[in-house]
């Protein structure tokens, strides 16, 4: 999904850090050196590649896609018991829109799901001349529907 518009540039000023990171532990880690594919890790353009050679087998996932997909948290919104607010943009550049949905069907009733059309990553910030922080706003009013009065 990062591989599109403006997300390549974003996608390798992060993969610059993280194949340091990993070049660095099987420097370091004799046992991370022997699960990570250093050659790979060097020549991945994506995260997919940069998992499927570091990630996965670093932490015992036969790949990217099992990584992927015994992590993906549609495999535990429905099994969450503590009150959690989750709040996300349709256009985060991260998360295709049509995975909200899927959240929504699937999230227990312990879970508030708040999405908006723009905001993108981690921008939710309203406002022209004054800047206002509706997504702190948002999580404190959450909070405070949920503490007892004198509490």
């Amino acid at each position: 999904y990062m591989e599109r518009g403006f997300g390549p540039f974003y996608v390798e000023h992060l993969l610059r850090t993280l194949r340091a990171k990993a070049l660095g532990a099987t420097a370091r880690f004799p046992e991370a050196a022997a699960k990570i594919d250093t050659d790979r890790v060097r020549r991945a353009k994506t995260f997919f590649a940069f998992d499927d050679a570091a990630t996965a087998p670093l932490h015992g996932f036969a790949g990217a896609n099992d990584y992927y997909s015994r992590s993906s948290s549609l495999g535990f919104v429905g099994r969450i018991a503590t009150p959690t607010l989750c709040i996300s943009a349709e256009d985060d550049p991260f998360l295709p829109a049509r995975i909200l949905a899927e959240v929504d069907a699937r999230r227990s009733d312990s879970v508030s799901l708040v999405t908006t059309r723009g905001g993108g990553h981690a921008g939710f910030v309203g406002g022209t001349l004054r800047p206002r922080y509706w997504g702190e706003e948002t999580m404190v009013e959450w909070l405070g529907s949920r503490i007892e009065p004198g509490g």
